[in-house]
């Protein structure tokens, strides 16, 4: 069961006025104004932070270094059994979620 933890926040006067404003005009109380907000931002810049995104050059070069063969070095040859990884698979998995379900699996798959 998780539980509230309390949080502080000072602000200047005339930032409190502007977030009282607005969360009455939102119909709800100041705090949870507040905790929509930043955890809406927090949110969105963690996701934001979680991916790369690669130029169209950068895009050709790994399609590329994933299209040949992995050759394992001794070492990997002892300890790790050999899995190729299908590069239809990768593409699959590499569409963002704002593009799913648009063709871009097909179209990544076609250029492989």
């Amino acid at each position: 069961m998780s539980h509230a933890v309390r949080f502080e926040l000072k602000l200047e006067a005339h930032e409190k006025e502007n977030i009282l404003k607005a969360s009455a005009l939102a119909r709800i109380t100041m705090a949870i104004f507040v905790r929509t907000a930043a955890h809406g931002k927090a949110r969105r810049v963690l996701d934001q932070e979680s991916r790369i995104t690669l130029s169209w050059r950068d895009c050709e070069a790994l399609t590329a270094s994933l299209d040949q063969a992995f050759m394992p070095n001794t070492d990997l040859r002892k300890g790790l059994p050999y899995h190729p990884v299908p590069c239809f698979r990768l593409a699959q998995l590499a569409v963002d979620h704002c593009f799913q379900k648009q063709g871009m699996e097909r179209l990544l798959q076609g250029l492989a």
